[in-house]
């Protein structure tokens, strides 16, 4: 990502009907270049633009100004071309079919992705086992909790089994023990294992503590450090090392 900016138009209310639109800058200047079989974090707060930029990286939206590239590819120029090396694993369950089964939608995404016949039935049962909802391959969608749902959207992330991994808060509503699974499968397994490249956003200290290579800080709409979580902890414009994991977070995001 080279000099990236995005903003959004703003309607107005009612009483505001004469004034017309305004545009309203999310993020600005964003450099960030992420290393081939790298994990790394997007730490910040709810509401700094982490999901924005995911989705730019991802193809989803684009951006006003700047360049982003996905293993060379400018996704501007072919977006498609850079989706089909992408995985993206979102917060929002909406786009599943709630009267389909597990397998059904995971069937429907995999068609839309290219996969069929054995190789898509073994991806389905594969993911499936890796976010632990293999014994729910046959129940509706919509009969499963909220952390059972989004287990499902990292499942149908994985299902092409991508080199590039965007991960969205995949950990948000899903009880401790799967969520250390899902954090183990996206270290162990994805990265070191598998060599895939993987950007996790996350608003959660440990979480970013625990399985990145490098954290970057977005605050202000932009990217104000990137480094080693233990390099960003002992930094002298952040908290000491001996600061509670509240006051990290709170010193870390509130730079720049």
């Amino acid at each position: 990502m080279r000099n990236v900016e995005k903003a959004f138009v703003v309607r107005h209310g009612a009483r505001y009907a004469f004034s017309g639109d305004r545009r309203k800058t999310v993020l600005h200047d964003v450099n960030l270049e992420v290393r081939r079989g790298e994990l790394i974090g997007l730490l910040g707060p709810n509401g700094v633009g982490k999901t924005t930029l995911l989705k730019m990286m991802a193809t989803l939206t684009l951006p006003d100004a700047g360049t982003i590239e996905v293993e060379g590819i400018d996704i501007k120029k072919d977006p498609l071309l850079a989706r089909s090396r992408i995985g993206f694993c979102g917060s929002d369950d909406r786009s599943f079919y709630f009267r389909l089964t597990a397998r059904e939608n995971l069937r429907f995404f995999g068609a839309l992705a290219g996969l069929q016949g054995r190789r898509l039935q073994r991806r389905i049962e594969e993911t499936l086992d890796e976010v632990s909802l293999r014994d729910a391959i046959d129940r509706r969608f919509g009969e499963f909790s909220s952390g059972m749902r989004q287990r499902m959207t990292v499942a149908r992330a994985l299902l092409g089994d991508p080199d590039v991994l965007f991960f969205d808060e995949p950990t948000r509503a899903v009880d401790p023990l799967h969520a250390d699974e899902i954090r183990r499968m996206i270290r162990n397994d994805l990265v070191e294992n598998r060599g895939k490249t993987v950007v996790l956003a996350t608003n959660v200290l440990e979480e970013a503590w625990s399985i990145c290579d490098r954290v970057a800080v977005v605050s202000n709409g932009t990217i104000v450090a990137v480094a080693p979580p233990n390099e960003l902890a002992s930094g002298h414009r952040f908290a000491s090392v001996d600061a509670t994991p509240i006051e990290l977070f709170k010193a870390i995001t509130a730079c720049g």
